[in-house]
């Protein structure tokens, strides 16, 4: 299982809507609930670590994998990458 870094802006409303995504994905599919999940704000020494240009930006085993508004469809890819 991979570690899934989700950076986000402290008054993001994409960043909102990433974090309402992926609680409806884990409810909806179980099985990514093993996925270590770490919410980390841009603003936080961890946060400016990170190389991105929007937010909030998704990072699996500090690999980009998105950035910008998600939509179900890339929340439940970014699930499935982080759960292989």
């Amino acid at each position: 299982m991979k570690k899934l870094v989700v950076l986000c802006g402290e008054n993001c409303g994409y960043c909102k809507k990433a974090k309402m995504l992926l609680r409806r994905a884990l409810e909806k599919e179980p099985k990514y609930i093993a996925i270590d999940i770490q919410f980390v704000l841009v603003e936080s020494d961890t946060g400016r670590q990170y190389v991105h240009s929007l937010v909030p930006a998704f990072f699996c085993n500090n690999q980009m994998l998105y950035e910008g508004n998600p939509d179900m469809d890339i929340i439940t890819s970014i699930l499935e990458e982080c759960y292989e």
